[in-house]
């Protein structure tokens, strides 16, 4: 049993350094490549900041129109013998187009993230910021109340890694 153990020992290190000799060189080997230079810090840091603006713009821009903008796709597509919403009876319906954002990012989270170990960080961020323009863009197009919260809740499903992944595509 003490042969057999010291065999595997053997054994172990040899594959150990067999390993470790064919690895990249470690930071401290190869110092050129644990730094930043200037340029990669500005552009890291305007990315992260166009990435924190369009999330945060992407969140708050509905709230000061939600109410006019529910009131208004609610009301031009009722038939004549229906009663049109008023500004007191539209705030539910406001409200449910703008939490449809938030709740979209709660559902989509573990599926973005399973994504992103398997395909990669940055092409599932590339992919997330096109969907997130695309379907903001369909909001805005919008021509039914429904298919408003219903691109909302998309938008928010598309902006789940905007920043959270940003930090390391960006390696800050």
């Amino acid at each position: 049993r003490e042969r057999e153990r010291e065999r595997i020992t053997a054994q172990s290190s040899t594959h150990k350094h067999s390993t470790m000799s064919s690895s990249p060189p470690s930071s401290s080997e190869n110092p050129s490549q644990s730094k930043i230079t200037s340029s990669q810090l500005v552009w890291s840091t305007i990315g992260l900041c166009g990435a924190a603006l369009s999330t945060h713009y992407l969140i708050m821009n509905v709230y000061p129109y939600s109410g006019f903008f529910a009131l208004h796709l609610l009301n031009s597509n009722l038939s004549p013998k229906e009663t049109p919403y008023t500004a007191q009876s539209i705030g539910p319906h406001a409200g449910l187009m703008v939490s449809a954002f938030p709740i979209g990012r709660f559902v989509a989270a573990p599926s973005w993230r399973k994504a992103a170990d398997t395909y990669g960080r940055k092409p599932v961020l590339i992919w997330s910021v096109i969907m997130t323009i695309v379907s903001n863009l369909l909001f805005g197009f919008s021509n039914t109340y429904f298919s408003a919260t219903a691109v909302r809740f998309i938008t928010g499903e598309f902006t789940v890694l905007t920043l959270e992944y940003g930090l390391e595509v960006w390696h800050i």
